[in-house]
């Protein structure tokens, strides 16, 4: 498809995707190592570290006077992943995962809208004498420097000030009626968290933007 796009919309939406035969296929290659510790009743934690490398990851790019095509770079994802989980009884239980993250192109500067560190836990309570059980979510992203993609001028730009670090928090809860019928029910972003930056607004997910974690 990216080599023999012709996606022209000029008169509809402003803009043109136009394909690049010179495109060679991608090749990634990369290296996981981790290691884990496991009781079998009480608790579980494991690290995780990875380094993958791109060549010839095809991305999009702007040519000017509102046409689109897509040519070849190299970047790198790399990270680190903690996760644990602890059962505390047989009605209580948690988990907990934090990711750091170091996503850059082939020059060095890091991947827009990388979020570098999150931390994130669950706990879970299922009653062993009554029907019901109750959980929550969390997810902490630390500060990061919001960019957007303005399609006026086919560039990246990135906000004045940093995105301080956000806390989402998600409730649910369950009832079983029968072995045939459950109700599950709940609040998604309880804490109401929402932003209005122009990176939200303006928000386009090109090829180079793509996230591991």
């Amino acid at each position: 498809m990216e080599r023999f796009i012709d996606y022209d919309h000029s008169d509809t939406f402003g803009y043109k995707v136009i394909g690049n035969n010179d495109l060679r296929p991608e090749e990634s290659n990369g290296i996981t190592a981790g290691v884990e510790y496991f009781h079998p009743t009480v608790y579980q934690i494991s690290l995780m570290i990875y380094y993958t490398e791109f060549v010839n990851h095809i991305a999009e790019y702007y040519r000017g006077n509102q046409e689109y095509s897509y040519h070849n770079i190299n970047n790198t994802y790399q990270g680190l992943e903690i996760r644990g989980k602890w059962k505390a009884t047989n009605k209580l239980s948690a988990t907990w995962e934090i990711n750091l993250i170091d996503n850059r192109y082939s020059n060095g500067t890091l991947i827009h809208n990388t979020q570098p560190i999150s931390v994130s836990n669950n706990f879970s309570y299922q009653s062993s004498q009554y029907p019901f059980g109750i959980s929550t979510n969390m997810k902490w992203t630390g500060s990061y420097t919001p960019s957007y993609h303005d399609i006026e001028t086919g560039t990246w730009a990135k906000e004045e000030k940093d995105r301080n670090g956000y806390l989402i928090i998600d409730l649910s809860g369950n009832y079983t009626f029968n072995n045939f019928t459950k109700i599950i029910f709940g609040i998604k972003n309880a804490k109401d968290f929402f932003s209005k930056k122009k990176s939200d607004i303006f928000e386009y997910n090109l090829n180079i933007n793509d996230d591991v974690s």
